[in-house]
């Protein structure tokens, strides 16, 4: 199963930046433990990461999810339809 690690800021306009996709759950873990202290100014020392998880505030936080639970959340959040996100996601994994 592939996993998704992307930063979400509400107070932006629900603005969804820098997602990176993961061949698996572990590479995802990785990925999450060495930058979610790039995202915020006041940060534990060591965070326990089991994703899926957020890590942040109520309106930005950085995320770590399953792809079918990002392609739900995204297809909502922008009223897009499937063949559209499969369309988004392709970009996404050639920019990559």
């Amino acid at each position: 199963m592939r996993w998704v690690t992307y930063y979400e800021d509400i107070m932006m306009g629900g603005k969804v930046a820098d997602v990176a996709i993961h061949k698996d759950k572990e590479s995802a873990t990785e990925f999450f433990r060495a930058h979610y202290r790039g995202y915020f100014q006041i940060n534990p020392k060591y965070l326990k990461v089991k994703l899926p998880m957020s890590y942040g505030f109520a309106f930005r936080s950085f995320n770590g999810v399953s792809l079918l639970t990002f392609k739900r959340r995204m297809m909502e959040r922008f009223n897009i339809d499937e063949k559209e996100f499969n369309k988004q996601l392709k970009e996404m994994e050639s920019e990559s």
